[in-house]
């Protein structure tokens, strides 16, 4: 099954637009560092399931799992900020941590696996990927669509009132720093996931 950074990024945007007012519901939890990152993990398998989220239900789940994927995105951001003190090679482990960190919601909520099992398979998902689309889909569309939006900022401002622009560019920044990510993170674990079963059922 071949997929490209694109078209995780598409599917992560339709998903935001598809089921818009659903996730109104849940501002603004979305936007909350690692549990919005938990509750989109929720909301995506609820929703691809055909399974509308229930506010309370979902938020319960959310808040229940809320240590446990700390956890372990604590342990993946420790190590990657370690190894960013190392010059080149450093680079290349954060960006490997960086994806085992979108791993840690997915592995939790989709598999039941927290603390040490949670981590390995983290580790494992990713390492099994040889495609490498995680670079692309994580680091090299965010920076051009971050470089697009500043642009097309610039250019507004010449024309437009400053005020409105302004706000609507941070607001802009977030949303693909946050609630985006999240669902990007889910999306690529949905599609390694896929490539893992595919993989094992060739096997046998």
């Amino acid at each position: 099954m071949n997929i490209k950074s694109i078209d995780i990024w598409k599917l992560a945007l339709s998903f935001h637009y598809t089921y818009r007012k659903d996730l109104l519901k849940f501002l603004p939890f979305i936007f909350i560092p690692v549990f919005g990152d938990g509750l989109h993990s929720i909301l995506i398998s609820k929703l691809f399931n055909n399974d509308r989220p229930q506010f309370g239900e979902s938020l319960g789940d959310a808040l229940r799992l809320f240590l446990k994927i700390f956890y372990m995105k604590f342990y993946f951001w420790f190590f990657a900020t370690l190894w960013s003190f190392v010059p080149i090679y450093g680079i290349i482990k954060g960006l490997h941590y960086r994806k085992y960190w979108a791993m840690a919601s997915n592995v939790a909520v989709f598999e039941s696996l927290t603390g040490t099992l949670g981590i390995d398979r983290c580790i494992d998902l990713v390492t099994n990927d040889h495609s490498h689309i995680g670079a692309r889909t994580f680091i090299t569309l965010p920076s051009l669509f971050v470089l697009l939006f500043t642009l097309l900022f610039l250019l507004l401002t010449e024309n437009f009132p400053l005020s409105f622009w302004f706000w609507f560019y941070i607001f802009s920044i977030i949303w693909l720093t946050i609630p985006v990510s999240s669902a990007l993170n889910t999306i690529y674990y949905v599609k390694l996931a896929e490539k893992e079963q595919v993989g094992c059922v060739s096997k046998a």
